[in-house]
């Protein structure tokens, strides 16, 4: 075996287990206010950043009004602006990011809804969420994340909930829609 392959084993060694701690009660709510949502903010600031913009899209993409920023000022101006409808869906695997945490204080100020995916429930950004998906760490220890920061079990766990919004909505004409921006842009 190689050395990338020992590796690649060795950092997804657990990651099937990312949404143990997640109720499946809670996992049909969040889906719920995800596909009743008038708007959804999907916000991460450091190494979540890139998991965010991939969610954002995967919602767009099923038809959802999704978006995500990259600058810190503009997360926090969108989460505030939240109406009743909207959703700030909030990536930070610490929950102790500064600016995640500013992101997470403007959606609890605002009328809409704050979901935050972190592995630590007890941090800042959770306790101002309405709902915490608990994501597990692949090495089982909160240490080990801060360690050895990999972000694979949040993409993985924000694939599922991708998912899990494609088969609770049948948007076919949204999705023909992306098709067909995809199509337009292939070179034959």
């Amino acid at each position: 075996m190689s050395a990338c392959s020992a590796e690649a084993r060795r950092l997804t060694s657990g990651v099937e287990r990312a949404m143990d701690a997640v109720p499946e009660d809670q996992v049909e709510r969040v889906l719920d206010l995800l596909c009743g949502a008038d708007s959804v903010l999907v916000a991460g600031n450091g190494q979540s950043a890139p998991t965010a913009l991939d969610f954002a899209f995967r919602l767009m993409s099923e038809g959802l009004r999704a978006i995500t920023l990259q600058d810190v000022f503009g997360q926090q101006i969108a989460a505030r602006q939240l109406g009743p409808g909207g959703v700030c869906f909030l990536i930070t695997p610490s929950g102790l990011n500064e600016l995640s945490v500013r992101v997470a204080e403007a959606a609890a100020r605002s009328e809409g809804t704050l979901v935050v995916m972190t592995s630590n429930t007890d941090s800042p950004a959770a306790k101002l969420a309405d709902d915490v998906l608990n994501i597990v760490p692949p090495l089982n220890m909160f240490q080990n994340e801060l360690e050895f920061v990999s972000r694979l079990h949040f993409a993985l766990s924000a694939e599922v909930l991708a998912r899990g919004v494609r088969a609770r909505l049948v948007r076919k004409a949204q999705r023909d829609q992306v098709l067909d921006v995809v199509t337009e842009n292939l070179v034959v």
